[in-house]
């Protein structure tokens, strides 16, 4: 199920996930915060939702997971 705010959501995220590798654990959480806010918007469902289940329903993965996982596909030797 792809809806436009999805999409627009999940290209924002992997653009500046690769530029995140060093980020600090405080903006980690504010952009979980914001991703989190786009899930329910996607969802249409209440702010006070827990997100987890929100994100699992939508496939994606929490910031912090995205980052890495996104550093091992661009970056894959550099993990040996």
């Amino acid at each position: 199920m792809s809806h436009p705010h999805e999409c627009s959501a999940h290209s924002t995220l992997d653009y500046c996930n690769s530029h995140f590798h060093n980020i600090f654990f405080k903006d980690i959480t504010t952009l979980q915060c914001v991703q989190n806010y786009y899930a329910s918007v996607v969802i249409k469902s209440p702010r006070v939702t827990d997100e987890i289940p929100l994100l699992k329903y939508l496939q994606w993965l929490p910031v912090r997971h995205r980052i890495i996982s996104d550093l091992y596909c661009y970056l894959p030797g550099a993990f040996l």
